[in-house]
């Protein structure tokens, strides 16, 4: 039991001194002012000496090296998400995590599929064919992971497909609009399925504004305001859950 602090609470951002929080194994079992909570002979005691006492923090979009588990934890992080790691090495970094053999906040994994090309990202799950997007979409369902991360050089016939068999697996889907792709056409798949569902014969008006956008200086990507386009990713980060 830990007595004696000022504690938040984040739904009305309030502090009141002279409360004490009960924890059981890994639970949170009771809040109360000290006068109302008694704790039993065989309880551990802390006393926060009216330190501050808060929930802990979540870190939405984070990418964990070999120092960021512990300054995560000295910082008041205590879950986090991994938006693309070293598939062999981030999985042992997580199960030592987890067992307390390295410190470290409970981890949601979420795992990057790219396409190839100069442009790719620096992971080796990299697909060009249907195939190897389920393939790799099963292997991070296989190994724990949450959700699945589409990059920015996915072909866009095969964002579809990820983004299918990441749902059935029981996967969410985020990333990035992938080059020669729009948002709009990105949405376009499933409002198409939704369409052939509720009206038979409609294939034609539910696709005919949903083609791919191609670049028309080249294969190369272009992406204006490359200055301000880092700065507001970057600004983005801190402010909003990504």
């Amino acid at each position: 039991m830990i007595r004696n602090t000022r504690l938040f609470d984040p739904r009305d951002l309030s502090v009141t001194p002279g409360m004490s929080v009960l924890v059981r194994g890994d639970r949170i079992i009771r809040v109360a002012p000290d006068a109302d909570l008694k704790a039993s002979a065989d309880a551990e005691i802390i006393d926060a000496h009216g330190r501050f006492l808060m929930p802990g923090l979540w870190d939405n979009h984070q990418h964990f090296g070999n120092i960021d588990g512990p300054l995560d934890l000295a910082n008041g992080v205590t879950s986090a998400r991994d938006m693309a790691n070293d598939a062999d090495t981030f999985l042992q970094r997580v199960a030592r995590f987890d067992n307390g053999s390295e410190l470290g906040p409970r981890v949601l994994k979420a795992g990057i599929i790219d396409g190839t090309g100069e442009f790719a990202g620096p992971t080796k799950m990299r697909v060009d064919t249907a195939e190897q997007a389920v393939q790799d979409v099963d292997w991070y369902a296989d190994h724990g992971y949450a959700q699945i991360k589409i990059y920015s050089s996915v072909k866009p016939e095969l964002v579809p497909i990820i983004a299918d068999h990441a749902h059935a697996r029981g996967l969410r889907v985020s990333g990035h609009v992938p080059a020669f792709m729009s948002a709009r056409h990105q949405q376009c798949h499933h409002r198409h399925k939704r369409r052939q569902d509720l009206r038979p014969g409609s294939d034609r008006e539910s696709t005919r504004n949903c083609a791919a956008p191609r670049s028309k200086i080249g294969t190369r990507p272009f992406y204006p305001g490359n200055a301000l386009g880092a700065f507001c990713k970057s600004f983005a980060r801190f402010v909003f859950a990504a």
